[in-house]
């Protein structure tokens, strides 16, 4: 998916065109001077979310006085995502740009929203897989209930981790698929949907068309940082 970057800023004259466009869609404003001193940001230069998920964003104002001035929202596209003070809703795959201006003291920050598509188990209708009954740890920790992992190939979702439990322990089950019996690499990402974030992990393997590990004894998936090395060229397999 196009990620597209904002690259411009408003202007004082964009402001003033902001608040009249806010006023004539039924938005609250009250015009006046702008205030020069203090600063608004949102807590979060950009954020995914998954079709039909929402999230509120936080707004931080210096100094802290200026927290009781009210804020207007706008999203620059309602066909890909909505905003209703301050929360955004997912509404279809792309990517588009929430706007956020205080009403009396006129000051604007914006946030990127990156829309993804729900995961799926073979989503692609692949012939062959693989199944892995896994032990899988976040940064050291238990993956949680709440979040989603999904396993890649070139890219492409192929395959959706599913918690399960045998004899009162707790593994994770993964069925991967490919359009070839061998030969592809595996990488994994991980959604939350809490803190609206998508990463991809520091963890790969090889596509083989075996079982991995069994619910009695689970194989290990470590996943690390979402900046994982690029030891592997996935345009020569």
């Amino acid at each position: 998916m196009k990620q597209n970057k904002i690259t411009g800023y408003l202007t004082k004259q964009g402001v003033w065109l902001l608040a009249i466009g806010l006023a004539s869609c039924g938005e609250y404003w009250t015009a006046g001077d702008p205030i020069d001193a203090g600063k608004m940001t949102l807590a979060r230069e950009s954020i995914d979310l998954m079709v039909g998920d929402s999230y509120e964003i936080p707004v931080v104002f210096e100094p802290q006085e200026l927290s009781n001035d009210a804020v207007s929202w706008t999203m620059d596209n309602t066909s890909i995502a909505t905003v209703y003070n301050g929360t955004v809703k997912a509404v279809a795959e792309g990517t588009t740009t929430v706007y956020a201006l205080s009403v009396s003291s006129m000051l604007t920050a914006t946030c990127q929203v990156n829309v993804w598509p729900r995961w799926y188990n073979n989503p692609h209708n692949y012939p062959y897989d693989m199944v892995i009954y896994a032990n899988i740890t976040l940064h050291g920790q238990p993956l949680p209930d709440n979040a989603y992992l999904g396993a890649f190939i070139h890219d492409e979702l192929c395959g959706v981790a599913q918690t399960q439990e045998w004899n009162g322990h707790r593994y994770t089950y993964i069925r991967i698929w490919s359009d070839r019996p061998s030969g592809d690499i595996i990488t994994f990402k991980h959604y939350a949907p809490t803190t609206a974030t998508m990463q991809e992990h520091r963890f790969w393997m090889d596509f083989d068309g075996d079982v991995h590990g069994k619910p009695s004894i689970p194989y290990d998936i470590e996943l690390e940082d979402d900046e994982y090395e690029e030891d592997y060229d996935q345009s020569t397999i």
